[in-house]
């Protein structure tokens, strides 16, 4: 696209070494001036300027040698920019952020899709007055600062190498008004099977999570709560007169260390965001802390029993025959 050049690269493994030649769509291009050839075996290079659509289609790399001719194909067709995006998807709003997903193009042009785009403005603005904000594909789709209670334009570009597809899947959204911060995301790993996380420690265990939303008021501070848990009937329950309720106001810290727990006992943590007008929904979490080192029983060495074996290893070595390779 754009008359970039292109090079295309030939090689043939043979014995004796072949003589490279090429062709575009069955036509000798070997003597043609607007082709630059580097090599005729066993490796060649094409170098190919496309200044217009008679440079695309079909390339021929014939390699040949007293024994005979093979050949492979390489085709060549002209990128272009993506096709319209289909639509784009409100998956999370809050007061002041947009969480989307799309239905790409139906067409990528030739090329990857490299990323997304949206131009957003005030109901009341013009587009030239427009902002833009672009997210690389798969990464997450979150748009920020909106304003509660204003409603919104939008409208969505795809992105590849060649540019951008033009502005589609047009959207107006009224933004919820100001409200306490959204649920606390945390972000401690757990067990698959089990439901919950496990602490390196016997005695203490690091919170981790990600800011929330503040919903149009900033958060001031997070609540942290924590009590043992037993299962009874499936349900985690928890144990009488062991909570523990913690402030925590370094709000650009995002973890917090729990200290002095009991040893191979299960805790479910609750995180709570607060701003003035009130708490998010809690994040929770299920922990169990490790056993206590100091506890553990050492094994008996019992050295007249012990044998020592070994498992020889054996490795196979093929042997490699000649072949012919095109790439």
């Amino acid at each position: 696209w754009n008359k970039n050049p292109v090079n295309l690269t030939c090689l043939a493994e043979s014995i004796p070494n072949a003589t490279i030649t090429w062709k575009l769509n069955e036509r000798d291009i070997q003597k043609d001036p607007n082709f630059k050839i580097q090599g005729n075996g066993p490796i060649s290079s094409l170098l190919v300027t496309p200044i217009d659509s008679r440079f695309y289609g079909t390339y021929k790399c014939i390699a040949r040698n007293v024994h005979g001719e093979v050949f492979h194909l390489i085709s060549l067709s002209e990128a272009h920019v993506p096709t319209e995006v289909l639509q784009a998807v409100l998956d999370v709003i809050t007061a002041t952020t947009i969480t989307f997903s799309f239905k790409g193009p139906s067409s990528t042009g030739g090329r990857p899709l490299k990323a997304y785009q949206v131009e957003y403005k005030d109901e009341i603005k013009q587009w030239k007055e427009a902002k833009n904000k672009t997210w690389a594909i798969n990464s997450p789709y979150i748009l920020e600062g909106l304003m509660p209670q204003t409603t919104y334009n939008f409208r969505f570009a795809a992105v590849n190498d060649v540019g951008s597809s033009n502005w589609a899947a047009h959207q107006t959204v009224v933004m919820p008004k100001r409200s306490f911060p959204e649920e606390p995301k945390i972000l401690n790993p757990t067990l698959a099977e089990e439901k919950y996380a496990v602490s390196p420690y016997h005695d203490r265990f690091e919170l981790s999570w990600r800011i929330p939303p503040d919903n149009g008021e900033p958060i001031d501070r997070y609540d942290i709560k924590f009590c043992q848990v037993k299962k009874v009937n499936n349900e985690w329950v928890e144990t009488d007169d062991t909570c523990t309720t913690l402030e925590h106001r370094s709000l650009e810290v995002t973890s917090y260390e729990l200290q002095y727990l009991t040893a191979d006992t299960f805790y479910k943590v609750e995180i709570r965001a607060h701003n003035i007008i009130g708490f998010s929904v809690p994040g929770q979490i299920v922990i169990k802390t490790a056993r206590d080192p100091g506890n553990y029983q050492q094994p008996v060495n019992d050295s007249s029993s012990a044998i020592s074996s070994f498992r020889p290893l054996v490795f196979f070595v093929p042997l490699l025959l000649p072949h012919l390779r095109w790439h």
